[in-house]
């Protein structure tokens, strides 16, 4: 009987064990340096997990061409723990647009993945091209916004982080709804700098009983994106009627 147990606990851990994998799973795939001047070195560090259930080991980075340089750490990472890759992209002798892969290998269950950093290169004294090229690019600290229950046509205040992640000043041009519920004021009326941050005060005012489904447009001075959408959603409330009878009847 002992030795029936023992051979079923031996089994289960090899069973389980076995089931054990390292995953590895980056913040972000892609990076655009944008703008570099010719003869400058361009860094970013390319963050990671390992949300599996095993140490995770980097066993290669290698580089798609001589111009990128990997720097990273060889200790095992625990599950839950993270860990970093910095890329080095040196543009001396280069112009114009390049993209670059950098190939991680590993004993993750996806044992190998690629990221990649992007830009353009432009000569230090090419100012046409330097402003052809500058462009303003928005980007929102959420896309949602959960306002949960609210009175109807009472209001509620919120902020949302603009930041700008382009190569040129960034200017909130309009911010309008479809409903007509929307009120704003930018902190950064001159714009915002590129790698800079501002906030967005929103006042929401809901109009009508019931769900709340209403898209923020956000219009800006980006060339690739003028607008940014921010989904406001939650319950609109009459206070006097009890929200039981509301829901039975919403049935």
């Amino acid at each position: 009987m002992k030795k029936q147990i023992l051979y079923s606990t031996l089994l289960f851990i090899s069973t389980f064990g076995a089931w054990a994998d390292a995953e590895i799973k980056f913040t972000k795939m892609i990076h655009d340096f944008g703008l570099i001047t010719q003869g400058k070195n361009a860094e970013y560090v390319f963050e990671f997990e390992n949300t599996g259930d095993d140490t995770l080991v980097l066993q290669n980075v290698r580089p798609g061409c001589g111009c990128t340089t990997p720097r990273y750490s060889t200790q095992p990472i625990p599950p839950g723990e993270t860990g970093e890759i910095q890329v080095i992209f040196n543009s001396t002798g280069k112009h114009g647009e390049f993209n670059k892969t950098v190939t991680i290998t590993s004993n993750a269950i996806n044992n190998q993945e690629v990221i990649y950093i992007r830009g353009v290169i432009v000569e230090p004294n090419d100012e046409a091209a330097t402003a052809k090229l500058k462009n303003a690019n928005i980007a929102l600290d959420r896309e949602v916004y959960k306002i949960g229950q609210i009175e109807n046509s009472t209001t509620s205040n919120f902020e949302i982080t603009v930041k700008n992640t382009g190569s040129d000043t960034l200017k909130i041009i309009d911010v309008k709804s479809g409903c007509q519920c929307i009120k704003y004021s930018f902190n950064q009326t001159n714009g915002v700098l590129p790698g800079q941050s501002g906030t967005l005060k929103l006042e929401y005012t809901p109009r009508e009983i019931g769900p709340i489904e209403s898209i923020i447009v956000i219009r800006t001075n980006s060339k690739n994106s003028e607008t940014k959408n921010l989904l406001v959603t939650g319950t609109s409330i009459n206070s006097a009627v009890p929200t039981s009878i509301m829901l039975n009847q919403g049935r």
